[in-house]
């Protein structure tokens, strides 16, 4: 988001951005309940554009989620990435440690306490993606610790109806992105190139 302006007075600081009207696209999924592959794709184009421009400048987002994708035009479903809170730059081949992000979209290796990189993000997306198009979440979130051993252990299915609807291509692309071993999941750069993408 563009900033305008900084301002402040004796009790606060204020920034001035730029005005996006669709809002979030959590709130828009919660309405449409799910999206479809045309939709879902588009969207995701511009979030790993976004991402391969980030991860090419050695900058981890770490909070990729719903909430954190802003819709600039309605319309067009055009997006903007957004809260860089927990983004840093960071040397590929020392890597990072802290435990931050989102419960259901925290990676494999950030719960085993590995060093990590960029492919955290592209397993958020993964599961923004899965959401995008099903409408569910592809792990349980009855509590923190049955959501981590998911996570850690559970494969990905497409089990429920509402999966026979939608394409293979679509399906690889989850599973690519989904993949536990954080050096078997494709870039942001590679998976532009995917199927379901191109």
């Amino acid at each position: 988001m563009k900033v305008h302006e900084l301002l402040e007075d004796q009790s606060s600081f204020y920034i001035v951005s730029e005005f996006i009207p669709g809002g979030e696209i959590y709130s828009v999924l919660l309405k449409e309940k799910r999206f479809s592959e045309k939709k879902c794709a588009k969207i995701v184009t511009q979030v790993l554009e976004s991402l391969n421009y980030l991860h090419s400048k050695n900058i981890a987002h770490r909070d990729l989620k719903p909430d954190n994708l802003l819709i600039l035009d309605p319309e067009e479903y055009t997006v903007k990435l957004v809260d860089f809170g927990f983004a840093i730059e960071f040397d590929q081949a020392k890597g990072l440690k802290d435990q931050l992000g989102t419960p259901l979209f925290v990676a494999p290796e950030i719960l085993m306490e590995q060093s990590y990189g960029t492919a955290v993000d592209i397993w958020a997306l993964g599961i923004i993606t899965f959401m995008f198009l099903s409408g569910r979440i592809p792990f349980s979130k009855s509590d923190k610790n049955t959501l981590y051993q998911e996570i850690l252990n559970k494969e990905i299915g497409f089990t429920s109806s509402i999966w026979s609807m939608i394409s293979d291509p679509a399906k690889d692309f989850i599973k690519q992105t989904l993949t536990k071993k954080k050096e078997d999941r494709p870039s942001a750069g590679k998976l532009l190139s995917h199927p379901w993408i191109t």
